[in-house]
């Protein structure tokens, strides 16, 4: 008995000889075709178990002297040893290895996302053994599990990890025949459960009094304080206060302004060097990493303000030496946990407890931007990449551009509407 299987467009056959497992492209795309295959290999296995036919010579290919009809009638030449099954733990080691020296900065992220993979899939699963329902068990078994604040991980998470799989698979394993058609076309259409809507960007005023009306978990106290964003006043207080803290870190004020007048990103910052900042022409090059992930980063400019001016030329005359902007000593850049770890610090004790990290100040300066009426376009070329979600969120604050066009709209007088009659 033989079956037909299609993986991408191509057709391949499967079928048992002599107790073993075969399973051979038949370089085909044609259903017509695939299965005159299949009936030619059905009838060889009929004829070689009845003995009608003479048994395959010595060192043949099995599968291929069955799928030929018995006409290989020579001994080949001896075969490569076949490779090791790859693995899920083996696909992540080969692509792990890829990576020239110095170029693995997005490693650690794919890195956790192949960990879960491996955990539920089990990392000894053969690649090509994977099926559909294989990974959709995975998606919901993933979803059941715990994540922040006694809630279970989040459908966007589970997302992103699967697309991670994705890319190592398209643009790794495929283009080197380990895997032999592109993701979607494996393993089909994958389902996840719904997102969480995120809020719109509010006011601190706006959290406080929908916290005062109650009836609010801790859990969504703390989802309203994430939608936190600043106005120019408070931006300017919170500066002031972490300028005049004692023991804090000396590039600590630096980076709250840097954050705060530039909308960059933490890491952005933290990969940040010297020579970036002309102050000759009041701009500032921040080195980009998610508008393009095939090349080590791409660069916008921002103007620098007078007070980021000020702070950053008072920073240099105290700089430790080396290439990078913010650093504890010469040439030793911050790290991640480092500059986490410093805002908690300076904020737990005061009222900016609430503040929940440095990308709040990347929304502050999108939302405070979009309040002045900014041109969407502007503020995408100051913050860099940022997805239509996001936009979303602080859409809601254009509110001189929606006042004019409804005064637009209603300002005409009455326009004579004809009704349409029905003419039948």
């Amino acid at each position: 008995m033989a079956t037909l299987q299609k993986i991408g467009s191509t057709f391949h056959i499967r079928f048992r000889f002599r107790g073993r497992a075969f399973r051979r492209s038949l370089e085909t795309t044609s259903r017509d075709e695939a299965d005159a295959a299949r009936k030619q290999v059905e009838l060889i296995l009929h004829r070689l178990k009845i003995g009608v036919m003479d048994e395959p010579p010595a060192g043949v290919d099995l599968a291929l002297f069955i799928i030929s009809g018995g006409k290989i009638d020579r001994e080949p030449l001896p075969l490569a040893p076949a490779p090791a099954p790859l693995t899920l733990r083996g696909l992540w080691e080969r692509y792990r290895d890829s990576f020239p020296p110095g170029s693995k900065d997005s490693l650690p992220t794919e890195a956790t996302h192949f960990r879960h993979l491996s955990r539920l899939l089990k990392e000894e699963s053969l690649v090509l053994s994977l099926t559909t329902d294989d990974l959709q068990g995975y998606i919901n078994a993933r979803q059941k599990e715990p994540g922040i604040r006694g809630r279970t991980v989040a459908p966007a998470t589970v997302k992103t990890e699967i697309s991670t799989l994705s890319h190592v698979w398209d643009r790794f394993a495929l283009p080197r025949k380990l895997v032999p058609a592109t993701f979607d076309a494996h393993f089909g259409l994958l389902r996840f459960g719904k997102d969480r809507t995120r809020p719109p960007f509010q006011t601190w005023e706006q959290i406080e009094r929908r916290i005062e009306r109650g009836n609010l978990t801790a859990n969504q106290i703390a989802d309203l304080w994430e939608c936190l964003f600043l106005d120019l006043d408070q931006i300017a207080e919170v500066l002031e206060f972490v300028r005049t803290r004692e023991n804090a870190p000396p590039w600590l004020y630096p980076m709250f302004v840097f954050a705060a007048h530039t909308g960059a990103r933490r890491s952005e910052m933290i990969r940040s060097e010297v020579e970036d900042w002309d102050f000759k022409h009041e701009v500032v090059q921040i080195r980009e990493k998610k508008r393009d992930k095939d090349v080590e980063f791409t660069f916008r400019f921002v103007a620098i303000s007078p007070l980021l001016a000020g702070v950053m030329h008072d920073w240099f005359k105290r700089h430790p030496g080396g290439p990078y902007t913010l650093c504890t000593a010469e040439s030793c850049p911050i790290t991640t946990n480092m500059a986490a770890k410093a805002i908690r610090d300076v904020v737990d004790d005061s009222k900016w407890k609430v503040l929940h990290g440095w990308h709040l100040f990347r929304h502050s300066l999108a939302s405070n931007l979009a309040c002045e009426g900014i041109d969407q376009r502007i503020i995408d070329a100051s913050l860099g990449h940022q997805t239509e979600a996001m936009r979303r969120r602080y859409r809601h604050l254009f509110p001189s551009q929606q006042r004019a066009v409804m005064a637009s709209l209603f300002s005409k007088g009455k326009k004579t509407v004809t009704p349409v009659t029905n003419q039948f």
